[in-house]
């Protein structure tokens, strides 16, 4: 869900940022002004170019690779040798490892002498819209043309419907990146179901052309990205290659994404996860708002710290960048200002793809934080107890006594090692984590005294059968698990139950039984031990239960939103608000039954969604319409939009509002 909090100069569409137009650029220019930058120091002796493997690039999430996105500029054989890049302290940018730029205006003579150095290419075009300035534009049949692509001058939505119409004029855009050496493309504007494109185009649309693309790509032996549309990350991770984001932290889209839009379902899924999940590749880009006041990001200039080359404060920085190390994601990087010439920045944890310095000196690796826990620091021999080990971050995690391993977990955050029949002495153990970056963390010692006690060497240990439900269950959902324990020469104590590896219970007579009410969705892990009266403890069977979601109960829509006032207000002037001051505008409408939530549309954009019956948009100027759509919501879906024109008029110093609804 993306918060409004303000109305900045540009607008998230199709996930990326536009901008006002400006007649001093020409159309290519302002294309991608707001999203790309000259990244990286080109410069040195050529060499001569490697022959290219035949095999298909595919960039993996395995380790970090830095991303240079020229797409402003294109690169050129005169200034390739010469293009010096700096942060935004002035420092110089690590040389990267992989190179995105425009296709059609960059030469294979610029392909070969970047592969010369080492680096992969992408080609970037766009494939959902019509550019009447490029030079296949006579190609495309009026037909296929459809509305203006608002914020791009002379861009207009493609219908994406007629594949075959479109599929030679892509199919020979593809070929030209072939031809001039690309290891891999990057389709542009392939959102049209979720934008206005004049065109009826449905969710189903979208993914059956974006497939088309994927596969036009592969046959031609080039890799494909997926960049925005994170709408349908999960349905295209198997078909894309890899994948580049704009801004997931500022609308908190990293984890997780709300899919919504004409013909989505409604529901939350994994987005980015999705390609990480493949091992596939996710390079990330925020844009936080720069000095010069250009830039349309949430992320506000009075966050810069000038103690960091980002204009968020090092806080801020440290989250998104130890976060996105967490996420395994490639790189993560920053945009700043209009125009961005000058303005980026990657996270400084992120280490080149071979290890070296990358031009830019040696990164050191986030070190995770590990402990390590006993379950009994002091007790008697025959001794038993359970050793575990946490880190912050996914790990090898060992768990080691007296610099010997004993126990030893890969790619996790929780190591557990249950240590059996230790005699009586002290012992010392520590927990030692390595990140896949090389961070390396390691525990405090922990400290196990074991007494003489009474040995008891013929004692035989428990035996245990766990077994759970039969059924499947719904959530909120009662699990009763029951445990078949026995002791050979003794009696069974108690038995003590865990889920997900955390004790929840035990249970000291037959029969065995435990019962868990109000379980959620989801799928559980449940095991049992049996402790005998001896002391002598035996696993259970691990017993897996799948808890599904409970129907909606609403079934059928809600009914639309009805207005029912409207409102001008700054801060502490209610009511009214003068010409010279940034006004807010309050909407207010009629709780509707059975609605859950409301989403609030601006223009065709997505603002937000909430749950009060009001809204509050901001940044408000006169001499503006502001159209909206107001939709009820529950869990059958969308009610029929309810649509508004908002106009502020001033008269004076003093600003009203009118509303017009359609």
């Amino acid at each position: 869900m993306k918060n409004t909090t303000g109305r900045p100069t540009g607008k998230k569409h199709n996930n990326r940022v536009l901008s006002i137009n400006n007649s001093s650029f020409t159309p290519e220019r302002r294309k991608h002004l707001l999203f790309v930058a000259l990244f990286a120091m080109i410069g040195g002796l050529i060499l001569m170019r490697v022959n290219a493997s035949p095999a298909m690039w595919t960039p993996t999430a395995d380790k970090p690779l830095r991303l240079a996105w020229i797409l402003e500029e294109g690169l050129t054989t005169d200034n390739i040798q010469t293009l010096q890049l700096k942060d935004l302290k002035g420092n110089p940018i690590p040389e990267a490892d992989v190179y995105d730029i425009d296709g059609e205006t960059t030469s294979k003579e610029v392909v070969d002498l970047l592969h010369a150095r080492g680096k992969k290419v992408i080609c970037y075009f766009d494939a959902g819209v019509y550019e009447d300035y490029r030079t296949d534009a006579n190609k495309f049949p009026k037909s296929v043309i459809g509305a203006k692509d608002e914020g791009w001058d002379g861009s207009y939505w493609l219908d994406i419907r007629q594949i075959s119409v479109l599929e030679p004029i892509m199919r020979a855009r593809i070929q030209m990146c072939k031809d001039k050496g690309f290891d891999s493309i990057e389709p542009d504007e392939i959102t049209n179901w979720s934008n206005n494109p004049g065109f009826p185009i449905t969710y189903a649309d979208q993914i059956k052309y974006n497939k088309a693309l994927a596969g036009w790509a592969h046959e031609a032996g080039l890799s494909i990205g997926l960049k925005g549309d994170l709408e349908q990350a999960h349905d295209l991770a198997d078909t894309f290659d890899w994948t580049l984001n704009e801004q997931c932290y500022e609308y908190n889209e990293c984890t997780l994404i709300s899919n919504e839009g004409p013909g989505a379902d409604g529901k939350d899924h994994p987005g980015l996860q999705e390609f990480v999940k493949r091992n596939k590749a996710v390079w990330i880009a925020e844009y936080p708002k720069g000095d010069n006041g250009g830039g349309g990001s949430g992320w506000k200039a009075k966050d810069k710290d000038s103690s960091t080359t980002s204009y968020l404060t090092k806080a801020k920085t440290d989250s998104i960048c130890n976060d996105s190390i967490k996420n395994r994601f490639n790189t993560a990087f920053y945009v700043t200002g209009l125009p961005l010439n000058g303005g980026r920045t990657d996270c400084p944890q992120f280490a080149p793809r071979d290890g070296s310095s990358g031009g830019g000196g040696p990164v050191t690796p986030v070190k995770p934080i590990v402990s390590l826990k006993s379950s009994n620091t002091n007790t008697n021999a025959p001794a038993t107890f359970t050793l575990t080990a946490t880190s912050n971050l996914p790990s090898t995690i060992d768990i080691s006594q007296n610099n010997s391993v004993i126990a030893s977990c890969s790619a996790t955050t929780n190591c557990v090692f249950t240590a059996k029949n230790f005699q009586a002495g002290t012992y010392t153990f520590t927990a030692k984590a390595v990140t896949s970056e090389g961070g390396v963390g390691t525990s405090s010692n922990q400290v196990v005294t074991v007494g003489q006690g009474t040995t008891q060497p013929s004692n035989k240990a428990p035996v245990i059968n766990l077994s759970g439900p039969d059924t499947s269950l719904t959530a909120p959902a009662t699990i009763t698990l029951s445990a078949q324990a026995n002791d050979p020469d003794g009696t069974v104590a108690k038995v003590e139950f865990f889920k997900n590896g955390t004790s929840i219970g035990s249970v000291s007579k037959v029969p065995f039984t435990f019962g868990i009410k109000n379980v959620s969705e989801g799928t559980y892990s449940f095991m049992a031990k049996a402790t005998d009266n001896s002391g002598a403890v035996t696993d259970s069977n691990i017993v897996k239960v799948t808890v599904a979601k409970q129907p909606p109960s609403n079934t059928s829509k809600p009914a639309a939103p009805v207005i029912s006032d409207v409102s001008l207000g700054y801060q502490w002037w209610k009511g009214q608000c003068s010409l010279k001051t940034k006004c807010t505008m309050k909407i207010k409408w009629v709780p509707v039954q059975a609605a859950t939530s409301y989403v609030i549309r601006s223009d065709g954009d997505f603002l937000d969604k909430v749950v009060a019956s009001e809204f509050t948009d901001v940044e408000i100027r006169a001499g503006v319409d502001y159209n909206y759509e107001i939709y009820a919501k529950n869990s059958a879906g969308l009610s029929s939009p309810t649509k508004i024109n908002n106009k502020v008029t001033c008269l004076g110093p003093i600003c009203s509002v009118s509303m017009t609804q359609r």
